[in-house]
């Protein structure tokens, strides 16, 4: 009898390849009249610290990161280790802590950091001042997939949960109250005889509709565990957005997971929501 783990590594190296489509999954975003994810890639390609860099070898480096994640372990890329044991050499040499890291973009953006330069600081203000401007850009542009949220979300984190158990249920999705608790909000689905996925999200960090964060996560389990009186993410087989969509970048988290207005707290959850239909559609099939 295999171990939970291995049970989740197996699973984890059948989906390892869909890391291959990483980038091209912007695609789905811009589709449907969300721009955010593309624009961080456009502002980050088009920095001082994009010097050096090949775009064509960072999406490879970022499409096999996003492999060995959605993996867990299943997958082991041989050309991201050869880059990590190269750059460890480098570092070993010189101490410095940006030559650990694999690619030129990286150790530009390390090295600002660690010398706190104001170019550096300025950089992220207007990447981040930008990324929020897109948000509202989008909201006033009131694609369907927007539209849809504005009767719905109002002022409190409860009207939130409310709508993600409403909008979710019409996938066949439901709260799984057995392991969701005042922090951590669990929407689950049964695939076949043995596994369930859910979606999750820490409610505690969703103070109000007005500043805070969109902490969603993306689960596997077999569905016995999803019956448990007590969540604990070692039973399950755990990944999140970022793995799966090209939403984030070194040093930029998440673009849809802060928001500070409630138009950008919409477009968030909009963007979040229609990603794990998306994620849902792929890993379907493997399960």
């Amino acid at each position: 009898m295999i171990s939970i783990r291995d049970e989740y590594k197996i699973i984890g190296g059948s989906l390892a390849t869909m890391g291959e489509q990483y980038h091209t999954r912007s695609m789905m975003l811009t589709d449907v009249g969300l721009s955010s994810a593309n624009l961080l890639i456009k502002l980050t390609n088009s920095s001082t610290y994009f010097h050096g860099q090949d775009e064509q070898e960072l999406k490879g480096i970022e499409e096999e990161i996003s492999k060995e994640k959605i993996s867990k372990g299943g997958y082991r890329s041989e050309s991201l280790s050869k880059l990590k044991v190269e750059a460890s050499e480098v570092y070993e040499r010189t101490g410095k802590i940006w030559d650990s890291y694999v690619c030129n973009y990286h150790r530009n953006i390390e090295f600002a950091r660690c010398n706190k330069s104001d170019g550096f600081k300025e950089f992220l203000s207007t990447v981040n001042s930008e990324i929020a401007q897109s948000k509202i850009n989008d909201f006033e542009m009131k694609p369907p997939i927007i539209e849809f949220l504005l009767e719905s979300v109002h002022i409190k984190k409860v009207d939130v949960t409310e709508f993600i158990t409403k909008e979710v249920s019409y996938h066949g999705f439901c709260l799984n109250r057995n392991i969701s608790n005042r922090k951590i909000k669990i929407w689950t689905k049964s695939i076949g005889s043995k596994y369930s996925v859910g979606l999750g999200l820490d409610s505690e960090v969703l103070r109000d509709c007005s500043k805070g964060s969109l902490e969603f996560f993306y689960l596997i389990g077999l569905t016995d565990m999803f019956g448990s009186s007590k969540f604990n993410p070692r039973n399950f087989y755990v990944t999140l957005p970022e793995d799966w969509f090209p939403i984030a970048r070194f040093p930029f988290p998440n673009v849809y997971k802060n928001f500070e207005t409630k138009e950008e707290l919409i477009v968030g959850l909009g963007a979040s929501l229609f990603m794990f239909h998306k994620y849902f559609e792929l890993v379907e099939s493997k399960l």
